[in-house]
């Protein structure tokens, strides 16, 4: 029960913070398609209005793909360790989207230019609203279901013990 229970929110946490940052990058792809976030622009044109869905679907497939191994293993380590502070998991983040989507750009351009730093630094928001999305849905409650566990086990430990035999005054500690 509780290993599913677990299971649930760490899926649910994930594919929540998969989602923000992929519907962070559409809106960013979408208001800078016509030079910037300008009031007159949104909602956008008829001709973008349809590549939304497809592109937001797009966005969270590759990124489910290029983040699920790491994210598992950190996730197994928080846990393990029951970091419960929002800082680890936001750092995570930023690192796990500098490094497998804002670097490749980085390291692809023939020459960096202004405007190749402006889209990395302008993607990084996403990696920190995922691993605040992330945190609020399941990374505060680390270490939380091994607690519960290991209280669960004492407690039945105890009951289980023999009980001492009729006529004696022996203690159970």
């Amino acid at each position: 029960m509780i290993r599913r229970i677990f299971k649930r929110r760490f899926a649910f946490g994930y594919l929540a913070g998969v989602f923000v940052a992929s519907l962070y990058f559409v809106l960013a792809i979408v208001l800078n398609s016509h030079g910037g976030p300008e009031p007159r622009d949104f909602p956008p044109d008829e001709e973008l209005q349809p590549a939304i869905v497809p592109l937001l679907v797009l966005t969270f497939g590759v990124l489910f793909a290029l983040t699920v191994v790491p994210s598992i293993v950190f996730v197994i380590a928080a846990e393990a360790k029951a970091v419960k502070g929002a800082a680890p998991y936001i750092l995570f983040a930023l690192i796990l989207e500098f490094g497998l989507l804002s670097l490749p750009i980085l390291l692809f351009s023939l020459e960096i230019d202004p405007e190749d730093l402006v889209a990395v630094l302008a993607l990084l928001p996403a990696g920190v609203i995922s691993g605040i999305v992330y945190w609020w849905i399941s990374g505060r409650y680390a270490g939380d279901d091994i607690r519960n566990l290991k209280k669960q086990i004492e407690v039945f430990d105890r009951s289980s013990l023999p009980s001492p035999p009729a006529g004696t005054n022996a203690l159970i500690t």
